[in-house]
């Protein structure tokens, strides 16, 4: 039997937080995204494009509100399709 590791809200927080995002305790997913999209959009994040590019490679293992947060929030300000 194979186990796959599913990328839910914790681990969406924890790679913001290694590229320097401070979330409120308790975030949603959609908070997070939202938060990221202006700190970027801020000048802040540098590292959010690759951050999110990498997560997507996991599309088929992430949580939907997870991937509903990122393409709601932050594909258009990353220009991610």
């Amino acid at each position: 039997m194979m186990i796959t590791e599913l990328v839910d809200g914790e681990d969406f927080r924890q790679r913001l937080v290694s590229i320097g995002l401070v979330p409120p305790v308790g975030a949603s997913p959609a908070d997070l995204a939202e938060l990221a999209a202006c700190r970027y959009q801020a000048g802040e994040l540098e590292a959010l494009p690759e951050t999110i590019k990498d997560l997507l490679c996991y599309k088929d293992v992430m949580l939907p509100e997870v991937l509903e947060a990122i393409e709601r929030y932050l594909a258009a300000v990353l220009d991610q399709p």
